[in-house]
């Protein structure tokens, strides 16, 4: 019932790796829409929860503005980002924990890379934010999207705000796409390359907040992610990528909104 992946890691040559226990395609699509659920269980009761703190039970106005207006929404969208990376990061632990011989750090590719490669990832990572930049405004799109703007402008603190983007958003969405999910489509006939484009499809597919051009442009964003997570086998490395570009991304919105 236990399905090994070998993964060589980066510097190393001709050493082969302990093999990685981990549950197989069925058992991660079946986990994968389990969490999910629960991530979206998690934000919406975050969000109600925070519309009615202090005051009376939400009613069915307040119900339809978290629905259609949740993300747009800084508070909100702050509180439901951390509730959602607690609950449903500890879940997801839970679940590996499930399978007799697997080992979570491993699992998750938590560890960092034995070399200096992480200079040149952040250094490529620049430039690929930079040029998907000159890319939006040579296409007359606004750099930075309206539903962000107007998420920051309604962030109240501001700082959970920068907690949520730069901290709790990269964690779960790391461990969860480039690690659980990366791993179970890795060890299939997918392999690597199909595994860093689904994983990157799925992940653009969350961020429904955005219109189709973000959505294309968080998928080119997840593609260069699973590469790092393949090629440096740390998602580490990938959670402080994406960190990076959230902190990019904010930098930008604080000098529109």
């Amino acid at each position: 019932m236990e399905q090994a992946h070998l993964e060589q890691p980066t510097g190393i040559v001709n050493v082969a790796p302990p093999p990685v226990v981990h549950w197989r395609v069925a058992g991660t699509v079946v986990w994968s829409l389990v969490i999910l659920g629960l991530f979206v269980f998690v934000q919406a009761v975050a969000m109600l929860v925070a519309v009615s703190w202090g005051g009376a039970a939400p009613d069915a106005a307040d119900v339809e503005r978290v629905v259609s207006a949740g993300a747009a929404d800084g508070r909100l969208l702050a509180i439901a980002t951390c509730s959602s990376t607690i609950v449903c990061g500890t879940a997801l632990v839970l679940v590996i924990i499930l399978k007799r011989g697997a080992k979570v750090a491993d699992y998750l590719a938590w560890h960092w890379t034995p070399d200096r490669s992480w200079r040149t990832w952040f250094a490529g990572f620049a430039a690929f934010l930079l040029a998907l930049d000159a890319i939006t405004l040579l296409l007359g799109r606004p750099v930075v999207p309206e539903v962000m703007a107007q998420a920051y402008s309604s962030a109240d603190p501001r700082w959970l705000f920068w907690i949520a983007l730069v901290v709790a958003a990269p964690l779960f969405e790391e461990v969860f796409f480039r690690g659980f999910v990366y791993r179970g489509l890795a060890g299939s006939p997918l392999g690597p390359v199909g595994a860093i484009v689904l994983t990157a499809a799925l992940w653009a597919g969350i961020h429904m907040q955005y219109d189709a051009y973000g959505m294309f442009s968080i998928f080119g964003m997840g593609l260069v992610l699973g590469w790092a997570r393949w090629r440096a086998n740390s998602v580490i490395l990938t959670c402080l990528l994406h960190a990076f570009a959230n902190i990019y991304a904010t930098v930008e919105t604080s000098f529109v909104a």
